[in-house]
């Protein structure tokens, strides 16, 4: 956003599955990016982005918080529609609007994005607890038939994960 321009190598580098990044593309072109692919590297240019209706194929994260930064800063009104809804999201979200961003609908199948024109970075704020590793640890302490407490959590976040505990 500041250059212009970019360059980053494409994912990979480890086990976990492919790393698809073709929804990324997408919304990064529908913005008025023009995005090449060569060499292994992943190249981006544009002189100002520009507010777009970009419908994702697959409900991805990455893209979605991809597509919430580059929409915060382009000119008009970005719609994001099946975009994911996961609480990181919402926190993303909430973290940009209070730096001054415009952001409607985070947690809901489309986001709205008003673009400013620029952020402020004077203010305080606390990340969401990370409910991924908040479950590994449920899960570390079923598996060892331990007990254990874990603070600085939103349970609200967990429900699949204790349900199936449950289950």
């Amino acid at each position: 956003g500041k250059f212009g321009t970019a360059q980053i190598s494409l994912p990979g580098g480890c086990n976990i599955g492919a790393r698809p990044i073709d929804q990324h593309i997408k919304a990064f072109e529908c913005l008025g990016s023009n995005i090449e692919v060569k060499r292994g590297n992943v190249y981006a240019d544009a002189k100002k982005l520009k507010a777009a209706s970009i419908f994702f194929d697959v409900v991805t994260v990455g893209a979605t918080i991809n597509a919430i930064l580059a929409a915060t800063l382009a000119e008009g009104t970005t719609t994001i529609e099946n975009c994911a809804k996961e609480p990181h999201i919402v926190d993303v979200a909430n973290f940009l609007n209070s730096a001054g961003a415009d952001i409607r609908g985070a947690g809901t199948d489309q986001i709205k994005i008003n673009g400013v024109n620029k952020l402020q970075g004077n203010f305080t704020y606390s990340i969401v607890p990370d409910q991924i590793e908040t479950g590994t640890f449920m899960l570390a302490a079923l598996a060892s038939k331990g007990d254990i407490l874990i603070k600085n959590c939103v349970p609200e976040h967990l429900d699949c994960i204790t349900a199936k505990i449950l289950e």
